[in-house]
């Protein structure tokens, strides 16, 4: 009787020890071990939309993306897709934008996040019609202007940027919302020098990316 009671004291703590090298042999989590996510696939883009097939057990996602002027922006989408209204001005450039995605997770509160390995690169050539280039563009006094563009009933936004003797570029609109036709130059009279000015139109549907930039215009702080 002794012996029957031991055996079955032995197998009652040999099977949980069996099923849980079972379960970390196919790969899930094992006393707060961190699993193995699966690499992000199916990378596609829909309407404006950046998608790829969700992964299971992911609590989020890291998004790389290269814009076509060389420049990458990193996000963290919650979910598996990623509208491009969420990315800014530079996805509405014309030209080959490049996308990769990493799943990442956190089993508890004790082990570090466990990541999967980087997609292949989906690449997307946004070839939308560019906007209209604005024209006129001059200077009155210390203010930059140019003419209003009509655009299927709605305000298009505009982005100025001004460039000193050394290349470098100075935003004189610092946002995507700017509608007004013209910006005060007040923002270059601390810094004496050479500037040229320039201005450009700012899509805001997929269907439409940034104009070219106008013809610059000279413009000297003393």
């Amino acid at each position: 009787m002794k012996k029957h009671l031991i055996t079955l004291l032995i197998a009652l703590l040999i099977v949980p020890c069996l099923i849980l090298m079972t379960a970390c042999g196919n790969g899930d989590s094992c006393l707060g071990a961190p699993i193995t996510l699966d690499t992000p696939t199916n990378l596609r883009v829909e309407n404006g939309v950046l998608k790829w097939d969700a992964v299971e057990h992911a609590e989020g996602y890291y998004l790389d993306i290269v814009s076509s002027g060389g420049i990458s922006f990193q996000y963290k989408p919650s979910i598996n897709s990623f509208s491009f209204s969420s990315a800014g001005s530079f996805i509405y450039e014309w030209g080959i934008h490049c996308f990769s995605v990493q799943a990442h997770t956190t089993l508890n509160n004790t082990v570090e996040k466990s990541h999967s390995n980087w997609s292949i690169s989906r690449s997307w050539f946004n070839n939308a019609e560019k906007l209209q280039t604005p024209t006129n563009v001059h200077i009155d006094g210390n203010i930059f202007r140019w003419d209003h563009i009509p655009y299927e009933g709605n305000l298009l936004t505009y982005q100025v940027i001004a460039i000193d003797e050394n290349g470098n570029v100075i935003d004189l609109t610092n946002s995507s919302s700017h509608t007004a036709t013209h910006v005060p130059l007040v923002a270059l009279d601390s810094e004496p020098g050479n500037y040229y000015i320039t201005v450009r139109s700012l899509a805001q549907v997929i269907s439409r990316t940034n104009s070219y930039w106008s013809n610059p215009i000279p413009y000297t702080v003393d």
